[in-house]
């Protein structure tokens, strides 16, 4: 048998099977449910519906399949993903096989309906290829912290053409031994981390991500938390809201539309062709909370590129910091709050806002503004027209969109 999915509690138990039969709506009516006690051939699922026989999936309910849909994870022939069980199943395996060198691609858009998601990749980083092929991962939250969070946890291999949509990242540290070995944090909503990884063509969007803690560091960004050792981080769309709050004394808070920090080996990070929208929410503890070492950094694309390069780049991500204020060791940067070279052909849209302990800043970014070019939202899309692949981006809406979600 080439696959069998249980819905425990569901009244239909749909086993799919590689045999060659009549065809899964054999004898029945178009959007008929299936009884539990046939067994069919392999439903085709487009957007969690059989194109055959029009059978519509149960939503799920956090269970995992026993194995991939098909392929031997060759490039020719990568593993596919065809829904919700099959997607935990990769990620349950990946708890232990790095997948290096294998190739994993989706064939359908996946809802994990609002459940509860172990990130990929969670102990030991992802080391294989993924390819979304223009598909949607939506509608999940996460809750417990791990040191990595996010659909992805860690990765070191590449993530393509995947739009993820509709989460809920939230949880407080209290005590960093949760971590792990770890004192980091580093949450996304594609990935907590990327070192070595490259990631392209991927869309996020709709999510939301509120981490607290009393300790530690919270590296938090809309699509990966932290990337270091020559990641590459290219032609990504960000729209996500992000709160994070650091009640304890003495640590660090990096915040970014795209990433949160870039660090670690000093072989750099490179983000380049990437637009971050929504906003980004730090509410700090006091004048009191931080030593010279220990900073809040805040960025329209990334909180801290201590190590890498930004290019071709565009924000249009609101910064806001709360709480009670604090004087000293905070940044705030439209595209970065500290830099390792400097910027690129980067756009600030004029829609962007800065408020800081509610006095509202007409723009803050630190001593960048030679390097930064703020104008109207129609001005930065016709200066990213000269840049950026018209066959993968649209420039019709308010902001630059991947065409392959639209």
């Amino acid at each position: 048998m080439k696959n069998k999915i249980l819905f425990i509690g569901i009244s239909t138990i749909l086993f799919c099977s590689s045999a060659a039969l009549a065809g899964c709506g054999d004898g029945l009516a178009k959007g008929t449910e299936i009884p539990s006690a046939d067994i069919r051939s392999e439903h085709v699922y487009e957007d969690g519906k059989c194109t055959d026989c029009g059978y519509v999936a149960s939503l799920w309910n956090g269970e995992a399949a026993y194995n991939f849909e098909s392929g031997t994870g060759t490039s020719e022939d990568p593993y596919i993903i065809a829904n919700a069980e099959q997607l935990a199943f990769f990620a349950k395996t990946a708890e232990n096989v790095s997948f290096s060198g294998q190739y994993i691609k989706l064939n359908a858009n996946i809802d994990l309906n609002g459940m509860e998601w172990m990130p990929i990749g969670n102990d030991s980083a992802f080391a294989g290829n993924f390819d979304g092929a223009g598909h949607t991962v939506s509608s999940f939250k996460i809750t417990n912290p791990t040191a990595y969070t996010g659909l992805f946890g860690s990765i070191s291999g590449s993530v393509s053409n995947l739009k993820v949509e509709n989460f809920f990242i939230g949880y407080n540290i209290a005590d960093t031994s949760i971590l792990g070995s770890t004192t980091m944090a580093c949450s996304g909503g594609l990935a907590g981390s990327a070192g070595s990884a490259e990631i392209t063509g991927c869309s996020i969007e709709e999510g939301r991500l509120f981490i607290t803690a009393s300790m530690g560091v919270l590296y938090t960004g809309g699509c990966v938390g932290r990337i270091s050792a020559a990641t590459k981080l290219n032609n990504i769309y960000a729209d996500t809201d992000i709160f994070c709050e650091q009640y304890g004394d003495g640590s660090e808070v990096d915040c970014g539309g795209i990433a949160g920090a870039s660090a670690g080996t000093r072989t750099g990070a490179i983000i380049e062709n990437c637009f971050s929208g929504g906003g980004i929410e730090v509410k700090t503890k006091g004048e009191n909370m931080f030593t010279t070492n220990s900073l809040i950094k805040v960025g329209g694309v990334v909180g801290d590129m201590d190590i890498g390069n930004i290019s071709g780049c565009a924000t249009d991500c609101n910064i806001t910091i709360s709480g009670k204020e604090q004087k000293k060791y905070l940044n705030i940067g439209s595209i970065a709050a500290r830099k390792d070279k400097d910027f690129e052909n980067c756009f600030s849209m004029d829609t962007q806002t800065f408020i800081r302990y509610s006095e509202s800043l007409d723009f803050y970014n630190l001593d960048y503004s030679a390097q930064i070019t703020r104008m109207t939202p129609e001005g930065v899309k016709t200066q990213l027209q000269l840049l950026w692949d018209s066959q993968i981006w649209s420039f019709d809406g308010t902001a630059p969109q991947l065409k392959l979600f639209l």
